[in-house]
């Protein structure tokens, strides 16, 4: 009676482990090129790099006077 449950149940975490495993792959081989990530915003793209201003917000020191 329940017998494609199991056939049902395999083919879901198959194709989950087959997701995560190819998700794996491509995450080492894009390290192995130098490319941490595939988005092109991380911090190791000179591309992306801008310039940083710093700007200190307060109030002035206050005068003993």
């Amino acid at each position: 009676m329940d017998h494609w449950q199991p056939i049902i149940a395999i083919l879901i975490v198959s194709l989950a482990a087959f997701w995560i495993s190819r998700h794996l792959v491509r995450t080492v081989r894009r390290g192995l090129k130098g490319q941490p990530t595939g988005c092109g915003t991380c911090s190791m793209n000179q591309a992306n790099k801008k310039e940083n201003k710093l700007v200190q917000l307060g109030s002035k020191a206050k005068s003993d006077t």
